[in-house]
């Protein structure tokens, strides 16, 4: 009886088998093929699309971005003053002071653009610690100045 139903149950799933229409087979592996050719390449242009990065911005702007990074976060962490904080991102602005000077036409160009956004979040930092040190104690224009930071943390990672 046991090998009966193990037979029935056999004959049943072989009956409720979709049947396949004369030239089906070769759709289905068309199908198949194609999707394979299209995941491949999909693949092959994610991989690449990683591979090359280029640089936006000026590696002086970079460098310097990265310098009012430090100085800002000294502010925040107390190991500098206001005064110190604010001289020191002068003496930034001063050696960034050519991105000021760019036409609109110049800032068509990609780095030139990109040199002016960095010398401008330096600025909008400066003004920040000033405003800040201004007002010793006040939350909210501390966060200003944390803000500024990762603004400009921001900016320079999508730059670099």
């Amino acid at each position: 009886m046991l090998q009966q139903r193990t037979f029935l149950q056999e004959k049943c799933l072989e009956n409720n088998k979709p049947r396949m229409v004369p030239g089906q087979k070769g759709k289905e592996t068309m199908m198949t093929l194609q999707k394979r050719i299209f995941i491949t390449a999909l693949i092959v242009l994610l991989f690449l699309s990683g591979c090359g990065h280029q640089q936006i911005a000026s590696d002086k702007a970079i460098m310097l971005g990265n310098k009012a990074i430090e100085i800002g976060e000294a502010y925040m962490n107390g190991n500098i003053d206001g005064t110190s904080a604010q001289n020191d991102l002068d003496d930034i602005l001063d050696r960034l002071s050519y991105a000021e000077d760019y036409t609109y036409e110049d800032k068509l160009d990609a780095q030139k653009f990109a040199d002016a956004q960095i010398q401008s979040y330096v600025f909008f930092l400066r003004h920040d610690i000033f405003i800040d040190s201004i007002h010793t104690g006040d939350a909210d224009t501390f966060r200003n100045v944390k803000d500024g930071i990762k603004k400009l943390k921001q900016i320079i990672k999508e730059y670099d």
